[in-house]
């Protein structure tokens, strides 16, 4: 598998990208060579992108311009603010997500799923 992304309403996909949902997305969670996984949370905006060979996750209109003029952007999908508890919860689930590797400890911010 090379991702799933978890939706707001508590649903997930998994499957081509240019099929996912586009709004309400949480978080993104894909199998990374550097910890085990990625989990990418929080974000304004989610890029799929060749320049960066997968997903990135963006914060303001600035970048997702930027991003899509220069990184060959295959898809965007959007992020959405709800209530905590619904996040928090949403995003547990993508941290300990099963269908993925285990992610390494470390005190690297990247490898703790914060970036």
């Amino acid at each position: 598998m090379d991702a799933r992304i978890y939706y707001g309403d508590g649903t997930t996909f998994e499957g081509d990208i240019a099929e996912a949902p586009v709004l309400n997305v949480l978080a993104i969670v894909y199998a990374n060579s550097r910890n085990g996984r990625r989990v990418l949370k929080g974000h304004d905006y989610y890029l799929y992108t060749v320049e960066f060979n997968g997903w990135i996750g963006v914060d303001n209109l600035v970048d997702l311009v930027d991003h899509i003029l220069y990184d060959n952007v295959l898809r965007v999908l959007k992020g959405r603010t709800i209530r905590d508890e619904t996040y928090h919860r949403i995003a547990e689930q993508a941290m300990a997500d099963s269908g993925f590797p285990v992610m390494s400890a470390s005190g690297d911010p990247w490898e703790r799923g914060e970036n």
